[in-house]
């Protein structure tokens, strides 16, 4: 039986609209949530404002001077999605900043796929990152809100998550949500609370044409994974010609995918010999027969 994201999270696949997908998505039948954060909204009942269809608008604390969020109610895809889009630039003030403190989050659904799809998703993300960074209109590469996965490796709570999710094929427990995720140029914990992988490195905009670049971007990650095996290997050079045909000239850097595989070496390593040791010799207590030894 075929084990999805949507099958250990509980999360339903069935919110649809129009149902009519639109080809000039790269993906013209899979959901996209998109949030758009925004200061100086200038909204006095941010909680109460009024939205067009889909949008809602919601108050976001880190940010300054009325920051408020702009979400879908429901992820949609492709009729639906561009009208969404629409509904989202006319919901959000025209007079809004757009700061290094706001910025554009999509969220690319994938609880229709096994865990084994979403990790090569993973991986072929940490080959094409910076292609990600190059439809702002500003550097956020060092922002310290969207921190690349390069940097994200290092963090101690990312790194618990990227290896729980590398090494477990069925993923029984949700990932870890903390404080810190909002930093996280790619966010994993919205796998288990969401049903989907979080993409927040773009720049906060109203635009539907900038925000249909950075859906387009997205969707590589899904149209692509197909191209990693199952050991998850690569071939570079057949990606960056996916690439290429598809109208992205880009040149690939594997340090980012190199340092991931080390981490799913170390983590797969971790888990077998946890596996195969004897309970007592890691440090729990038991009586001589070898069983738990039971308190009280």
């Amino acid at each position: 039986m075929t084990i999805t994201v949507g099958n250990i999270f509980g999360n339903d696949v069935s919110n649809r609209f129009k149902y009519n997908p639109n080809n000039s998505l790269l993906l013209p039948d899979v959901c996209i949530g998109v949030e758009v954060e925004v200061e100086d909204s200038n909204i006095s009942d941010i909680s109460g404002y009024q939205c067009n269809s889909n949008i809602k608008c919601v108050p976001d604390n880190s940010l300054r001077e009325s920051g408020a969020e702009f979400i879908f109610v429901n992820p949609v895809f492709g009729e639906d999605l561009l009208d969404s889009l629409e509904a989202l630039k006319t919901s959000i003030p025209e007079d809004s900043t757009h700061g290094f403190r706001t910025s554009t989050h999509i969220h690319l659904d994938v609880r229709d796929l096994e865990v084994e799809e979403v990790i090569k998703m993973v991986v072929i993300y940490s080959l094409i990152e910076p292609l990600f960074y190059t439809f702002n209109n500003e550097d956020r590469w060092d922002n310290p809100f969207s921190y690349p996965l390069t940097t994200s490796l290092y963090n101690p709570e990312y790194m618990r998550n990227i290896k729980e999710l590398m090494s477990s094929p069925r993923l029984n427990t949700p990932l870890a949500v903390s404080a810190s995720e909002r930093y996280f140029a790619l966010n994993l914990s919205s796998i288990s609370k969401f049903g989907s992988l979080e993409f927040r490195m773009f720049n906060s905009t109203r635009d539907p044409e900038e925000i249909l670049k950075f859906i387009k971007v997205v969707m590589l990650t899904r149209l692509l994974k197909g191209m990693v095996g199952d050991d998850l290997e690569v071939d570079i050079r057949a990606i960056e010609s996916k690439l290429s045909s598809l109208g992205y000239a880009y040149r690939i850097n594997a340090d980012c995918y190199e340092a991931l595989m080390k981490i799913r070496s170390s983590s797969i390593a971790e888990r077998e010999y946890y596996n195969s040791e004897p309970r007592g010799s890691i440090g729990l207590e038991t009586t001589e027969s070898g069983e738990d030894f039971n308190v009280g």
